[in-house]
Protein backbone atom coordinates (compact mmCIF):
# COMPACT_ATOMS: atom_id res chain seq x y z
CA UNK A 1 0.00 0.00 0.00
CA UNK A 2 2.48 2.55 0.81
CA UNK A 3 4.73 1.43 -2.17
CA UNK A 4 1.45 2.45 -4.30
CA UNK A 5 1.02 5.98 -2.49
CA UNK A 6 5.05 7.04 -3.60
CA UNK A 7 4.05 5.45 -7.11
CA UNK A 8 1.07 7.69 -7.72
CA UNK A 9 2.68 10.62 -5.48
CA UNK A 10 5.46 10.60 -7.73
CA UNK A 11 2.96 10.15 -11.09
CA UNK A 12 1.10 13.52 -9.66
CA UNK A 13 4.47 15.33 -9.08
CA UNK A 14 5.53 14.46 -12.69
CA UNK A 15 2.41 15.56 -14.41
CA UNK A 16 2.74 18.69 -12.08
CA UNK A 17 5.68 19.09 -13.99
CA UNK A 18 5.28 18.51 -17.48
CA UNK A 19 1.53 21.17 -16.80
CA UNK A 20 3.90 23.57 -15.35
CA UNK A 21 6.17 23.50 -19.04
CA UNK A 22 3.08 23.85 -20.97
CA UNK A 23 2.19 26.69 -18.94
CA UNK A 24 5.09 28.70 -19.43
CA UNK A 25 5.14 31.95 -18.14
CA UNK A 26 8.06 32.46 -20.24
CA UNK A 27 5.66 31.77 -23.13
CA UNK A 28 5.69 35.59 -24.19
CA UNK A 29 9.33 36.35 -23.72
CA UNK A 30 10.44 34.58 -26.91
CA UNK A 31 13.62 35.81 -28.49
CA UNK A 32 14.30 34.91 -32.44
CA UNK A 33 16.53 35.85 -35.03
CA UNK A 34 17.50 35.28 -38.65
CA UNK A 35 17.74 36.54 -41.86
CA UNK A 36 15.75 38.19 -43.95
CA UNK A 37 15.18 40.24 -47.56
CA UNK A 38 14.36 43.36 -46.36
CA UNK A 39 11.76 46.00 -48.66
CA UNK A 40 10.02 48.81 -48.01
CA UNK A 41 6.93 49.14 -49.68
CA UNK A 42 7.67 53.01 -51.80
CA UNK A 43 10.57 51.45 -53.11
CA UNK A 44 10.38 49.50 -56.48
CA UNK A 45 12.96 46.99 -56.15
CA UNK A 46 15.16 47.36 -53.80
CA UNK A 47 15.45 43.68 -51.54
CA UNK A 48 18.66 43.34 -49.40
CA UNK A 49 19.79 41.08 -45.88
CA UNK A 50 19.05 41.88 -42.68
CA UNK A 51 20.02 40.32 -39.57
CA UNK A 52 16.35 40.24 -37.77
CA UNK A 53 16.37 39.92 -33.60
CA UNK A 54 12.58 39.36 -32.57
CA UNK A 55 12.58 40.68 -28.74
CA UNK A 56 9.87 41.21 -26.34
CA UNK A 57 8.39 44.20 -27.81
CA UNK A 58 10.68 44.81 -31.03
CA UNK A 59 11.91 43.63 -34.15
CA UNK A 60 15.47 44.88 -34.72
CA UNK A 61 17.04 44.31 -38.18
CA UNK A 62 20.68 45.39 -38.94
CA UNK A 63 22.64 46.18 -41.87
CA UNK A 64 26.13 44.10 -40.93
CA UNK A 65 26.19 45.51 -37.47
CA UNK A 66 24.23 48.44 -37.48
CA UNK A 67 21.33 48.64 -36.44
CA UNK A 68 19.25 49.66 -39.42
CA UNK A 69 15.06 50.00 -38.28
CA UNK A 70 13.27 49.35 -34.95
CA UNK A 71 10.11 48.01 -35.35
CA UNK A 72 7.89 48.52 -32.26
CA UNK A 73 5.38 45.60 -32.11
CA UNK A 74 3.17 47.74 -30.66
CA UNK A 75 2.55 50.24 -33.53
CA UNK A 76 2.00 46.94 -35.85
CA UNK A 77 -1.08 46.74 -38.01
CA UNK A 78 -2.42 43.30 -37.28
CA UNK A 79 -3.07 40.56 -38.77
CA UNK A 80 0.44 39.95 -40.86
CA UNK A 81 0.00 39.01 -44.55
CA UNK A 82 1.75 36.06 -46.25
CA UNK A 83 1.85 36.76 -49.95
CA UNK A 84 -0.65 34.82 -51.79
CA UNK A 85 1.99 34.80 -55.09
CA UNK A 86 4.83 34.45 -53.54
CA UNK A 87 4.30 32.47 -50.20
CA UNK A 88 7.93 33.22 -48.44
CA UNK A 89 7.11 37.02 -48.08
CA UNK A 90 5.27 38.45 -45.11
CA UNK A 91 3.94 42.30 -45.20
CA UNK A 92 3.95 44.09 -41.79
CA UNK A 93 1.97 47.37 -41.72
CA UNK A 94 2.53 50.25 -39.22
CA UNK A 95 0.81 52.84 -37.69
CA UNK A 96 2.02 56.02 -39.19
CA UNK A 97 5.14 54.67 -41.40
CA UNK A 98 5.45 52.76 -44.64
CA UNK A 99 4.49 49.05 -44.59
CA UNK A 100 7.54 46.72 -45.21
CA UNK A 101 8.25 43.13 -46.72
CA UNK A 102 10.35 40.75 -45.17
CA UNK A 103 11.22 37.59 -47.16
CA UNK A 104 12.66 34.40 -46.33
CA UNK A 105 14.23 31.53 -48.47
CA UNK A 106 11.85 29.29 -47.71
CA UNK A 107 8.48 29.33 -46.84
CA UNK A 108 8.74 27.46 -43.58
CA UNK A 109 10.80 30.27 -42.66
CA UNK A 110 8.72 32.92 -43.26
CA UNK A 111 5.65 30.73 -40.98
CA UNK A 112 7.98 30.51 -38.31
CA UNK A 113 8.68 34.48 -38.85
CA UNK A 114 5.07 34.92 -38.90
CA UNK A 115 4.07 32.83 -35.76
CA UNK A 116 6.63 34.33 -33.83
CA UNK A 117 5.47 38.00 -34.65
CA UNK A 118 2.03 37.03 -34.11
CA UNK A 119 2.26 35.79 -30.87
CA UNK A 120 4.12 38.34 -29.07
CA UNK A 121 2.11 40.88 -30.61
CA UNK A 122 -0.42 38.99 -28.99
CA UNK A 123 1.84 38.70 -25.45
CA UNK A 124 1.72 42.18 -25.76
CA UNK A 125 -2.15 42.79 -25.65
CA UNK A 126 -2.54 40.13 -23.76
CA UNK A 127 -5.78 40.84 -21.56
CA UNK A 128 -6.33 44.38 -23.15
CA UNK A 129 -8.66 45.01 -26.26
CA UNK A 130 -6.96 46.66 -29.18
CA UNK A 131 -8.01 49.98 -30.41
CA UNK A 132 -6.63 51.28 -33.80
CA UNK A 133 -9.96 53.96 -34.11
CA UNK A 134 -9.01 57.26 -32.13
CA UNK A 135 -12.84 58.67 -31.98
CA UNK A 136 -14.12 56.09 -29.80
CA UNK A 137 -12.60 55.23 -26.41
CA UNK A 138 -12.00 51.70 -25.31
CA UNK A 139 -14.94 51.86 -22.78
CA UNK A 140 -17.36 52.79 -25.10
CA UNK A 141 -16.37 50.16 -27.65
CA UNK A 142 -16.52 47.83 -24.14
CA UNK A 143 -20.21 49.04 -23.54
CA UNK A 144 -21.22 48.92 -26.93
CA UNK A 145 -20.28 45.18 -27.21
CA UNK A 146 -21.20 44.43 -23.86
CA UNK A 147 -24.98 46.20 -24.42
CA UNK A 148 -24.90 44.84 -27.87
CA UNK A 149 -25.26 48.79 -29.33
CA UNK A 150 -23.05 48.56 -32.71
CA UNK A 151 -23.19 50.96 -35.76
CA UNK A 152 -24.62 49.92 -38.74
CA UNK A 153 -26.32 47.28 -39.37
CA UNK A 154 -26.00 43.87 -37.78
CA UNK A 155 -28.48 40.71 -38.81
CA UNK A 156 -27.95 37.47 -36.55
CA UNK A 157 -29.02 34.62 -39.04
CA UNK A 158 -28.53 31.86 -37.52
CA UNK A 159 -28.96 28.39 -39.49
CA UNK A 160 -32.49 28.06 -42.13
CA UNK A 161 -31.90 30.56 -44.47
CA UNK A 162 -35.24 30.07 -45.96
CA UNK A 163 -37.09 31.89 -42.63
CA UNK A 164 -35.07 34.83 -42.67
CA UNK A 165 -37.48 38.13 -41.16
CA UNK A 166 -38.86 40.95 -42.73
CA UNK A 167 -36.40 43.41 -41.59
CA UNK A 168 -36.81 47.18 -40.92
CA UNK A 169 -34.26 49.71 -40.61
CA UNK A 170 -34.36 52.63 -38.32
CA UNK A 171 -32.19 55.67 -39.14
CA UNK A 172 -32.02 58.70 -36.71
Amino acid sequence: MKLLIFFLFIFLISTCAICSSKNDLNFCNSYHRGILKYHQKKDKNEFFNVSAVLKDNTLELYRGSRLFENIDLREVITPLIIFSTNSECLTINIINKDSIVLCCNTEECINNWWFFLTKQILCLNQGEMRHEDDNKTIEDDQYNNMNNNFDGVSINIQEDLNDIPDVLIKTE
